[in-house]
């Protein structure tokens, strides 16, 4: 079974440096690993393991992590191939048009994406969503509206929180507001672009 994992927190100002090479190295050791691979320094692996299910996995890596990489309480998000196709096809900005890296990917901690569903009521979203620029209503030259494509919008789907900029994260209350509520909850996030590149790796 091929796995993908993605590592919170790694190479992230200057806390928990690794490098992929050697963190590769050591998953090699592993009898049970094959087919390693490491894409960029953000802590994204893909391997084939046929004996361990996920948690095991997931365990094999945490303790790797901890012990020769000395990461404390390692947080890593994990899934099998199929399961990752399946978050790729359910993401609904994917045909929206906007820059691969305006669309950014949350994948939960531990499945805790109970804990966001409870918090995300539609009344916050509502809220989130509410402060939008006065040129979100503009209409294109063919008489659309251009609402959707010019404003940021965020959807919950089985696992995993997408999230589509307009223009910028530094510009956004939505995101700054979903940050706060994130806050507590355990997740890693990659961009549109780097998440398609994963899958053509595996």
């Amino acid at each position: 079974m091929k796995f993908i994992l993605f590592l919170r927190a790694i190479n992230i100002a200057g806390q928990n440096i690794i490098k992929m090479v050697e963190l590769r190295s050591s998953l090699e050791k592993i009898k049970e690993f094959q087919n390693v691979k490491t894409y960029i320094q953000t802590g994204n692996i893909i391997l084939d393991c046929d004996t361990y299910d996920h948690s095991r996995v997931k365990l094999e890596i945490s303790y790797i992590l901890e012990k020769e990489f000395k990461v404390k309480s390692p947080q890593i998000s994990v899934f099998d191939l199929e399961g990752y196709k399946k978050v790729l096809e359910n993401n609904p900005y994917k045909d929206s048009g906007v820059k691969d890296c305006k669309i950014m990917v949350y994948f939960p901690i531990d499945k805790t994406i109970g804990h966001l569903k409870q918090q995300f009521s539609e009344d916050e979203k509502t809220d989130v969503e509410k402060d939008e620029n006065d040129d979100n209503d503009d209409d294109d030259e063919d008489g659309n509206s251009n609402k959707s494509k010019h404003r940021d919008e965020w959807e919950v789907i089985d696992e995993v929180l997408f999230f589509k900029f307009a223009r910028s994260y530094k510009d956004s209350k939505e995101y700054k507001n979903l940050t706060k509520l994130l806050v507590k909850i355990p997740h890693t996030t990659r961009n549109w672009r780097t998440c398609n590149k994963i899958l053509n790796l595996c």
